[in-house]
């Protein structure tokens, strides 16, 4: 899928060295982080140096109400239609 504006902003600030970018929208939280080579491992096996940018991650995290999981949970247990 095509990156959108936040992850596009949040890979720019990772190239200049930033590991993680955290914005609030209203009940949710947009989570992005980098992915860096920071083991011998990931030296060795990619050809790169100490800190080089591998790639990010992107969470997009909803707060739900105790009400909500309670359906959600129900509706796992009971077999749909």
């Amino acid at each position: 899928r095509p990156l959108d504006e936040f992850e596009k902003e949040s890979l720019a600030a990772f190239r200049d060295g930033g590991n993680l970018k955290v914005r609030a929208e209203g009940d949710r939280l947009r989570v992005t982080g980098a992915i860096r080579a920071m083991s011998a491992s990931c030296i060795n096996c990619h050809k790169v140096e100490m800190g080089h940018l591998m790639g990010a991650f992107s969470y997009d995290l909803r707060r739900v109400g105790k009400d909500e999981v309670a359906k959600e949970e129900a509706a796992e247990l009971v077999p749909g239609p």
